[in-house]
């Protein structure tokens, strides 16, 4: 547990942040919360140790760790860079973890603007789904120019299951990106296996068990929760896929700037991209197969 003179502050309760809260709830930590949503900030008001503030302002100047997850780097930007920001409202001494996926340069330019406010920040993106978050079993990458103080730890603890230090500013916000690429390869790369499948009359659900039993090379974590419910055209409560799609172009950014030719990003960036084009963005990330269906010209898995 956090000393008895420790706050946390939270902003951003959507589909990750709010379970989270519920967590920090759960272990007695006083936590003051505020999202712009009226039914989110309701939902919040229902816990103990929880409070609701009415500004990002006021977060900033009522607590000692401040979270924030959210959806886009312009509220990113907003929340901890405007004039009733984080930064012009801190309280001495306020460590700030920033749980979003942005850019390392976002990331860098937000430890420097805290600095010059006193404000200590680290980059702590959250690895998991919204059902990971419910369970109290995410994982967090932490980065900054200096460890972080023992301190934030119970918060930490208390939100999910491990968390991992990885040196810099910047590279806790790379390492996510690349990883939630290969989700998403996965995912185009279920879709177009399903595809393969339909076509020559394989039945899915059997193509299926037989990747999960066998368990070779051909399974992987997403092929594993999320592929039976492609082929049965089901919602599983996957993350968004306007989340998806933004780290693709996040993923481009970053393999352009290294040089490296990424052949199957590309093509995975380019499949995310489409789907929003398609009007999507609300959906599961997993209906990127929607996108393969359309490229083979007929419905597999969803219905119309």
């Amino acid at each position: 547990m956090p000393d008895a003179a420790s706050k946390a502050g939270f902003i951003g309760l959507g589909q990750m942040g709010l379970p989270m809260v519920e967590h920090l709830s759960a272990a007695g930590i006083t936590t003051v919360v505020y999202d712009i949503d009226p039914a989110a900030t309701v939902a919040a008001a229902q816990l103990t140790h929880v409070s609701v503030a009415h500004s990002v302002a006021d977060v900033a100047r009522g607590c000692n760790v401040l979270f924030t997850c959210l959806p886009t780097m312009q509220s990113l930007r907003e929340v901890y860079l405007g004039n009733a920001g984080i930064g012009t409202n801190a309280v001495g001494g306020l460590i700030t973890c920033e749980c979003s996926t942005i850019t390392p340069e976002l990331a860098a330019e937000l430890r420097a603007a805290m600095a010059g406010h006193g404000v200590q920040h680290l980059d702590t993106p959250v690895f998991g789904t919204p059902q990971h978050a419910q369970a109290g079993d995410v994982y967090f990458l932490i980065s900054g120019t200096t460890r972080p103080v023992p301190k934030i730890e119970p918060f930490f603890g208390a939100m999910g299951r491990a968390y991992r230090y990885v040196g810099a500013t910047g590279n806790a916000n790379r390492i996510k990106i690349v990883q939630n690429a290969l989700g998403c390869i996965n995912a185009v790369a279920t879709a177009e296996a399903l595809a393969i499948c339909k076509r020559a009359g394989i039945d899915l659900l059997t193509f299926v068990a037989v990747v999960k039993e066998c368990d070779g090379i051909g399974n992987s974590a997403y092929f594993d929760r999320y592929a039976e419910t492609v082929a049965r055209g089901e919602d599983s409560g996957a993350g968004r896929l306007t989340i998806a799609a933004k780290d693709m172009k996040l993923l481009g950014e970053i393999a352009a700037t290294v040089a490296v030719d990424a052949a199957l990003m590309k093509h995975t960036e380019q499949a995310y991209a489409a789907a929003l084009d398609a009007g999507l963005g609300s959906a599961e990330f997993t209906e990127v197969a929607r996108v393969i269906e359309k490229r083979v010209g007929e419905r597999l898995f969803y219905e119309a």
